[in-house]
Formats: structure tokens, C-alpha cells, sequence
């Protein structure tokens, strides 16, 4: 079983309002989609964090990637973005 390289936002809670939110939460997912190609995935969501999981041999670089995309949306958000390599 391959191990998983994650990614976790943090810091939605109250910050946008609910309508924003949800844009901002499908245009994750569909980065998301994108990073990991067709590689499997986990995702586990809150109201002020999702962590995403890309298995495989290339899933750093895969989240690397999408880390940089997601950054970009997270400028004046104040979101904290982590990564756990693996």
C-alpha cells in the first residue's frame, strides 16, 4: 500500500462569507483533482481545515504543486497551508 503525501489548510472558519466559502472549497477540490491525476486520494474536511492525501511514488512533487496553486489562492486569506511528506 503506498504511503501518503498530505496537505492541510487551515484558518475558513468565519472569515468569508458562506457563498465565498464554497467557491473557495470547490476550487480546492478542483485543484485537488488536477495534482493528483489518477493517483488516490484522501480528503477529510471541517469547517476550518481540509487535509488532502496524494498516494504514489510521485505524490511530493504532486503536492508540492498543488501547495504552490493553493497559495496562490491564499494570498490576504490568512490560511496556514502545511505539508506532511512522506
Amino acid at each position: 500500500m503506498p504511503l501518503f503525501s498530505c496537505l492541510t489548510i487551515e484558518g475558513f472558519g468565519g472569515k468569508d462569507d458562506p457563498r465565498t466559502v464554497i467557491r473557495l472549497r470547490a476550487s480546492i477540490n478542483a485543484a485537488c483533482r488536477v495534482a493528483a491525476g489518477d493517483r488516490r486520494t484522501s480528503y477529510h474536511a471541517t469547517d476550518e481545515r481540509i487535509t488532502i492525501g496524494i498516494a504514489g511514488p510521485d505524490a511530493r512533487d504532486r503536492i508540492a504543486d498543488l501547495r504552490r496553486q493553493l497559495t496562490r489562492m491564499s494570498r490576504n486569506r490568512g490560511w496556514v497551508i502545511t505539508e506532511e511528506l512522506r
